[in-house]
């Protein structure tokens, strides 16, 4: 019975020389409430808008409200190249939903030509919200 106890003694004794201990870390506090407000993100800025409509005519609404007109997508690619990269972030095509395919895909070309994040939405343009096209 001896012999068992000694080994006992020496495998605790190796164990515990052996054993590696964890310090425990402070706990930090959750942040409090001007901390969070501080890393709340800013909105998104507003998208630029280019409404095609049912005569494949462009319309192009920036961010601040201005709209421009255009019947060609090079005339609409010239614009916008003309435009300060911060109205350039991303891009909304509104599409009539009696405008040719043709015309809308044309639109997206030039957006992603220019690598502007695009997306489409589709829905009736009412006539009171287009320029007069000179």
């Amino acid at each position: 019975m001896t012999p068992m106890v000694d080994v006992t003694f020496l495998l605790l004794i190796f164990f515990m020389v052996t054993a590696s201990f964890v310090l425990q870390t402070a706990l930090t506090p959750p942040p409090g409430p001007q901390e969070t407000a501080q890393k709340t993100p800013a909105p998104p800025p507003q998208p630029l808008q280019v409404m095609v409509n049912e005569l494949g005519e462009f319309q192009l609404v920036r961010p601040d409200g201005e709209k421009r007109m255009t019947a060609s997508r090079y005339e609409l690619r010239k614009i916008l190249i003309s435009l300060p990269a911060s109205c350039r972030q991303r891009a909304r095509i509104i599409a009539d939903p009696q405008s040719r395919h043709e015309k809308v895909m044309a639109a997206l070309d030039v957006l992603v030509g220019l690598r502007v994040p695009v997306s489409i939405t589709m829905r009736d343009i009412p006539p009171s919200s287009w320029l007069p096209f000179q």
